[in-house]
């Protein structure tokens, strides 16, 4: 889902910036829901929160510290087509990398189709879409950038990457 698309979802959104040592994270919401989150990117609002986004904030600020985080209990906003895709992602435990080979087999799909919705993911970090890789193990794409990837699975400890 890209940012018009996460922006252009009908009531007041809201927003949320958080510093990284790699650049700011962007999470947007509205009503009881985050709707997106974009690395690298700073979008602010009007300056207005909502409980979500406080809540969301902390859980990934904590993420941030290296702590292992269970995201089950923020709503997401997914494309209805995609969501039992993204929700097989969401099982992929800390700590851990499959391949896009692997994910595409749990959900009959094809790799290179599985790539492409992994990179349609409006949630990244809740939705764990850095935890996959490449089957010969190195890193494959993402839609913030080789970088974010990389700083995200080095917080999870996974340094073996190619």
């Amino acid at each position: 889902m890209g940012t018009d698309a996460i922006l252009s979802t009908g009531s007041p959104l809201k927003t949320k910036v958080l510093s990284s040592p790699i650049g700011p994270i962007t999470i947007i919401g509205k009503d009881n829901v985050i709707t997106g989150i974009l690395l690298g990117r700073r979008i602010d609002t009007n300056g207005e929160t909502i409980p979500i986004l406080e809540k969301a904030e902390e859980l990934i600020s904590h993420y941030l510290d290296g702590e292992k985080v269970d995201f089950r209990g923020i709503s997401i906003l997914l494309p209805e087509h995609l969501k039992a895709f993204f929700r097989s992602v969401m099982e992929i435990p800390y700590g851990e990398a499959v391949s896009y080979k692997e994910i595409a087999k749990r959900n009959g799909i094809h790799p290179r189709t599985a790539g492409l919705y992994l990179s349609k993911n409006p949630v990244p970090i809740i939705v764990p879409c850095h935890r996959v890789i490449k089957k010969d193990g190195t890193i494959g794409g993402f839609s913030a950038g080789i970088e974010w990837k990389k700083f995200l699975l080095r917080i999870e400890g996974i340094t073996n990457i190619g």
